[in-house]
């Protein structure tokens, strides 16, 4: 932590501008911790910046201060982009810093800051803050050109400025709405700093929501962290948080009729993502997932740039909604097919589809385990103040108002749960849509994973976006058969990212020929890349017969 510390610091000198640090383990385990650094633009760190943060890692303590005068040497030649076509520059170094609940979280915070303090950079250690929190902050810090532009202002650059950023949004979404009767909300924080961040706003929120927001798995017991609880034990276990399960939410008094009109939120322990669930009866519990979110935000773009006479495509803005492979094929359909929405495809890892996303004026990214966001270039703002600066009609004046507010509430420099919670209640209520009607957008079609041990996970090679094997092509020619004599199939394969295994996903009109063809597409898999006996897919493993 010292010596990532250092890091962030050299890469704020580097830049010219602050960088973030944040002390978390996310939806880990209690006894776990960990480090996020941000970089400049709010976002993630450069990838070209990884391997020094190894290196330096890695390092033994002799010769170590060398080590470090080189590495400020390398970093400052980086530069912004890792051109090699930096400058060093006389900005001291900046370091934003945060951290979660965690009981180890407050001391190896004060080891970040040593490490900052040793390089000659300032710290402005902001204690708890949600790890969206700190990107928003590092944002806000670095952006000049957007403040010129009208897009924010110098005072959010703030935890305090978070909050009225994201109010001010949700306050101007609801205006514009009929105003309906937003049903009670319960909020499993997940026992993380997601509670006490929230707690701060509820009351405002509650004002401008006009119903209650209650929290569930507050932060009162470090040891209940991600405990049975969080977005993470959702949306991989596909059942509901404690505290929301269906005997829990009856528990609380709530008349049982209303009971499918619940919004059920859980973030996890950083608060950088989100799902919704709700019960409609006492054994039909439907989730609402990433990709439920980005179908349902995406949708609400589309309608509203169309609205305010924005033209999007062709000679105008463009706009995408970016999946990986994972995403239900169900959710894709929905986005191309009924909502005309473009879709894009990006490699398994929320850093990547983030970097698609940012390719285009507008970007919705999701991952379905709930982390993505929206992010609106400086191009796609314009277009809206153009609307209102030509005598926009009544419909396109609300569209307007609506583009506007939304650009507010959701947090574009990360994936964020408070952030998102806002936007998506903000946009029910536009939308004139209760809980219900969100599950019933679309339907998943049921899909099955599975993970096969081979001698050597790199002899599968695949298109960028892991939706097609390129090595061996006969491998792909066998899946694409597979998948043609399912009805809706789907499948892929992909190397692991950590271990010497091939994770395979595949889809289909039910849930036992999903079953099915994940199970054929593994065994043909482990004989095509020539597994060992011990290492055969069983059809146990799949549900299969």
């Amino acid at each position: 932590f010292f010596r990532m510390g250092i890091v962030a610091a050299l890469r704020s000198k580097a830049v010219g501008a602050s960088v973030g640090v944040m002390v978390t383990a996310s939806h880990n385990p209690p006894a776990d911790n960990g480090i996020k650094i941000v970089d400049f633009d709010g976002g993630m760190l450069a990838p070209f910046v990884e391997p020094i943060c190894e290196e330096i890692a890695n390092a033994g303590s002799e010769g170590f201060h060398d080590l470090v005068v080189d590495i400020a040497s390398r970093m400052a030649k980086q530069g912004r982009t890792g051109d090699g076509n930096g400058q060093a520059t006389k900005f001291r170094g900046s370091v934003v810093l945060g951290c979660d609940t965690r009981e180890s979280s407050a001391r190896l915070t004060r080891c970040v800051e040593r490490g900052v303090e040793a390089v000659g950079a300032r710290v402005e250690n902001y204690g708890l803050l949600t790890t969206p929190q700190v990107h928003h902050i590092v944002r806000m810090q670095n952006s000049a050109e957007l403040v010129d532009l009208g897009m924010c202002r110098v005072s959010w650059a703030s935890e305090e400025g978070f909050y009225q950023m994201l109010l001010e949004g949700l306050a101007e979404l609801v205006e514009t709405s009929s105003k309906p009767v937003i049903p009670p909300i319960l909020v499993d924080c997940a026992g993380g700093v997601g509670a006490v961040q929230l707690a701060k706003i509820q009351a405002r929120l509650q004002r401008i929501l006009r119903t209650t927001v209650d929290i569930v798995n507050p932060a009162d017991d470090p040891n209940t962290l991600n405990s049975n609880c969080g977005a993470e034990f959702v949306q991989k276990g596909r059942r509901a948080a404690h505290g929301l399960r269906h005997q829990d939410v009856v528990t609380r008094r709530l008349p049982e009729e209303n009971l499918h009109e619940l919004h059920l939120v859980s973030f996890d322990g950083d608060a950088d993502r989100i799902v919704f669930h709700t019960w409609r009866d006492d054994s039909d519990w439907q989730l609402l997932d990433g990709d439920k979110i980005a179908a349902l935000l995406g949708s609400f773009l589309g309608k509203e740039l169309a609205a305010a006479g924005i033209q999007v495509g062709e000679g105008g803005l463009s706009y995408a909604c970016v999946q990986t492979a994972y995403a239900n094929g169900a959710a894709t359909r929905f986005l191309t097919q009924e909502m005309k929405v473009q879709v894009a495809m990006g490699k398994t890892g929320v850093k990547y589809v983030e970097h698609v996303a940012k390719q285009y004026d507008i970007g919705v990214y999701f991952e379905a385990n709930g982390h993505g966001t929206v992010i609106v270039q400086p191009k796609a703002f314009q277009a809206i103040q153009d609307v209102l600066s030509k005598s926009p009609t009544p419909e396109q004046q609300r569209a307007c108002k609506r583009l506007l507010a939304f650009v507010k509430v959701v947090n574009q420099a990360v994936g964020d749960a408070i952030s998102l919670l806002l936007a998506v209640e903000g946009v029910l209520a536009c939308m004139d849509m209760a809980i219900d009607d969100w599950v019933r957008m679309y339907k998943d079609v049921p899909s099955r994973q599975g993970k096969i041990l081979v001698p050597d996970r790199l002899q599968v090679k695949t298109t960028e976006d892991e939706t097609q094997v390129t090595e061996p092509a006969s491998l792909q020619q066998e899946i694409s058969r597979l998948c043609a004599e399912v009805d809706c199939g789907r499948a892929f394969i992909r190397p692991s990212g950590t271990e010497n295994a091939v994770r395979v996903y595949a889809e289909a009109s039910t849930t036992e020929a999903a079953n099915l063809l994940a199970f054929k597409v593994a065994q043909t898999t482990w004989k095509m890349l020539g597994g060992e006996a011990a290492a055969e897919p069983k059809g146990s493993e799949y549900n299969v017969e």
